[in-house]
């Protein structure tokens, strides 16, 4: 079965985020967004009580709520080593050290194609059982998986259904099962900066543990 990878994102919870510093000129001359990147801001910048949001032509979009940044790319279809997502949420945190920063999440979102992705699902994690019968047939299903990890948790998401990819001017509709991987850690204590530091350093630790994931996935 093919996988496309579709996102790749790391989130910086804290519990007093700024949004009314967040622009496309904060970003470029604070260095979280380098100008020798190329980037071009696409569409207006967003500034609201409940959150700031500036789009960029490379498929990258930094957004802060009051309670996390979200730094997202839907152009690494290789993986984060071809992202700049790490560089920003790093950068971000250099600029402002003193926020009260108290976890780092990575996240992971790919689609496993498959014409009978809710099958699939069905055929193997879930037993027969009158939850699935002729009475009451069952339409779709979805799956949440928690592990432990070391300083936080794996929260593992399986749903079947379509996720649309844009590429250039068009999209393109992709059908099997959406696999959702969040790389959960706390930072504790007060400065944590360095926490946030060594939790965004696990970004290809994650990553290679995610492709096993999806391996074992694939092969079942």
């Amino acid at each position: 079965m093919k996988i496309s990878h579709f996102e790749f994102s790391a989130v910086v919870v804290a519990n007093d985020h700024n949004l009314t510093i967040v622009n496309p000129d904060f970003l470029e001359r604070q260095g979280i967004v380098q100008e020798t990147w190329g980037w071009k801001v696409m569409g207006p910048a967003i500034t609201t009580p409940p959150f700031a949001t500036v789009s960029f032509d490379s498929q990258v979009t930094v957004s802060v709520e009051p309670n996390r940044l979200h730094v997202t790319d839907t152009s690494a279809t290789g993986g984060p080593q071809s992202s700049k997502v790490v560089d920003i949420a790093r950068k971000y945190v250099e600029v402002l050290p003193h926020v009260r920063y108290s976890a780092v999440g990575m996240n992971f979102l790919s689609v496993v194609e498959h014409a009978e992705a809710n099958a699939f699902l069905k055929d193997h994690f879930l037993k027969s059982g009158p939850w699935d019968s002729a009475h009451r047939p069952l339409q779709s299903m979805g799956l949440k998986f928690v592990y432990p990890l070391e300083g936080g948790r794996l929260i593992l998401s399986l749903d079947s259904g379509i996720v649309t990819r844009r590429l250039e001017e068009e999209s393109k509709p992709i059908s099997g099962v959406a696999l959702h991987a969040n790389f959960h850690r706390d930072c504790h204590g007060y400065p944590s900066k360095d926490q946030v530091m060594e939790h965004l350093g696990n970004c290809e630790k994650d990553w290679s543990a995610y492709q096993s994931i999806l391996s074992d996935l694939v092969n079942v």
